[in-house]
């Protein structure tokens, strides 16, 4: 039963990294928010933002994923962004553009991929539909079946270029977000949303609601200097035996000055070429004789 499983997990393997691909890399946290938004069959999903940042001050590049659920395509015209107070900071026109609808099997995908062990489907983060602390373990025979379904669905989603999923990235102002004089611990929220036309003209709109934190400095000021000098030493030299090499150095050479030394120079040595070579030696590897 093992051995047949070995190449449906390497297949599954391929396909979660395609359906992984789909989602924005969070670049400022270890975890992505749960929760996703949705109108009709919009789904906004938080893949893409932070959860905190360290900068409040930053203006950051992040991202959420639209995906369309329903039957019928959407027709998407705007997203914009609100600051922790509802205030307007950016708007990012989408002109219309199209999301074909699926009937939830991306959805579907998602809630297989977290309900697999997430050393198979490496979802230990960015899970919006069963906490990982409250996953339930299956036998393998369940895994087996999932992992198949994940990979016939991953194949489909190919095939039909994901044109239900659409990745948006945009600039974040932080300073709006958490607000003037934020520290540690601190948070503010940042709001999307989307609006749109379904196919017959109604107008709809979605929203998603994604708190951000402050976190400590990465690097704290830098420490006050305590002197002027790099080193302060004292009475260096070297030699060997009664051969002086150096004979004096400066006693504190300053900052951001390289630190020299006076040198004396002992009497040149023979070199091993002028060196006599003893009496009665041979470079023979047995034994010469010799005359009385």
């Amino acid at each position: 039963m093992r051995s047949p499983l070995v190449p449906m997990l390497s297949l599954a393997g391929l396909a979660l990294g395609f359906l992984a691909a789909r989602i924005e890399a969070d670049p400022g946290s270890e975890r992505a928010s749960s929760g996703a938004a949705f109108a009709d069959g919009l789904r906004i999903w938080p893949f893409g933002l932070m959860d905190s940042v360290r900068d409040p001050l930053a203006v950051v590049t992040m991202g959420v994923q639209l995906y369309n659920a329903g039957a019928a395509p959407v027709y998407l015209d705007q997203l914009e962004l609100l600051d922790d107070r509802g205030d307007s900071m950016a708007r990012l026109p989408l002109h219309g553009e199209a999301l074909a609808g699926d009937r939830g099997a991306v959805e579907e995908l998602h809630q297989l991929m977290e309900a697999v062990s997430p050393d198979l489907s490496h979802r230990h983060n960015h899970r919006l539909f069963i906490p990982l602390d409250q996953r339930a373990e299956l036998d393998p025979e369940t895994e087996a079946r999932m992992l198949t379904r994940i990979v016939a669905g991953v194949r489909e989603l190919q095939a039909g270029g994901a044109a239900q999923l659409r990745n948006l990235r945009f600039a974040v102002d932080l300073g709006k977000v958490l607000g003037a004089g934020a520290l540690p611990g601190d948070s503010g929220v940042l709001t999307v949303v989307v609006s749109g036309r379904t196919a017959d003209g109604a107008a709809w709109s979605a929203r998603l609601a994604h708190e951000i934190g402050l976190l400590e400095a990465l690097f704290g000021p830098p420490a006050e200097r305590l002197g002027a000098n790099v080193v302060d030493f004292e009475g260096l030299s070297k030699g060997f035996g009664d051969r002086m090499l150096i004979g004096s150095a400066p006693t504190a050479p300053a900052r951001g000055t390289p630190a020299t030394c006076t040198c004396t120079t002992a009497a040149t040595r023979p070199s091993p070429a002028a060196t006599p070579a003893p009496r009665n030696h041979s470079t023979s590897q047995g034994l010469s004789p010799t005359r009385n």
